[in-house]
């Protein structure tokens, strides 16, 4: 697989290879799908069944709830996709569910999924304009000529995902809630309300999956140094919060693996 380093001018790293929303592998999705998915998020920010990170590692930025239940939502949704997608395949004989258990803060799942008792698979999802596989550098190193992760070393994938595979999410969700004022004590049945009025009336979904790096690969990209780094400045926009390993996007789908 090809690696392109992004273009450096001046502290602002620039993309230069861009993949369009919608030339990845489309993924259905259900309304049950949905309703999971916020579900989840819900437990996982205000109904504190379990709790998600406020900042990213090595990050400053701190997230309230209503951030944090945006990006649960579009990240479960990224699972969704390639969930939907893997039970398609005719090489795929078996595959874990997506995961709704709700863990307390610093413990989550080894895996997002397990295919055919075999390949651990982690699902990095993005906003459906992002182009980049983005992994906090303090989450991983090399160890023995494997690339860990950091969070999961004493699990039982030993922190080693086999792949990692990039999904995006297209939604308005984020925007919609920026517009909207709502109280600290708000109530699960009125956000979902908004969520789905939203999504229903005024959002169009769509989920895709982009394509995949080996663990092999991401090796050369920690050990190569393809870093954007933390106060960085993306495509002259975005203020990168931590640093971060970097990958872009490469539209190879399962074909060549199952």
């Amino acid at each position: 697989m090809t690696f392109r380093k992004l273009t450096e001018s001046n502290n602002n790293y620039e993309v230069n290879s861009k993949v369009p929303f919608g030339h990845g592998t489309k993924a259905e999705f259900s309304t049950h799908d949905l309703e999971k998915a916020f579900l989840f998020s819900w437990n996982m920010t205000f109904g504190a069944i379990g709790e998600h990170r406020s900042h990213r590692s090595g990050g400053q930025l701190i997230r309230n709830n209503l951030q944090k239940i945006c990006d649960v939502f579009t990240g479960k949704l990224g699972e969704v996709a390639f969930f939907n997608l893997s039970k398609k395949r005719k090489k795929v004989h078996k595959i874990t569910e997506v995961d709704y258990e709700c863990y307390e803060l610093g413990k989550w799942d080894s895996s997002d999924f397990i295919i055919n008792d075999q390949y651990h698979i982690a699902i990095k999802t993005t906003k459906h304009y992002g182009n980049l596989l983005l992994l906090e550098e303090k989450d991983w190193i090399v160890r023995d000529g494997k690339a860990i992760y950091l969070p999961n070393q004493n699990s039982e994938s030993k922190g080693i995902y086999d792949f990692l595979f990039f999904s995006r999410v297209k939604t308005d969700i984020h925007d919609l809630i920026k517009q909207e004022e709502f109280s600290k004590d708000i109530d699960i049945n009125d956000l979902k309300s908004y969520f789905f009025n939203q999504i229903m009336n005024a959002v169009s979904v769509s989920l895709e999956v982009v394509g995949y790096i080996s663990n092999e690969d991401l090796v050369k990209i920690i050990e190569e140094d393809y870093t954007l780094p933390q106060n960085s400045t993306l495509n002259g926009r975005t203020k990168m919060d931590a640093s971060n390993y970097y990958r872009t996007y490469a539209v190879l789908f399962i074909d060549s693996l199952w």
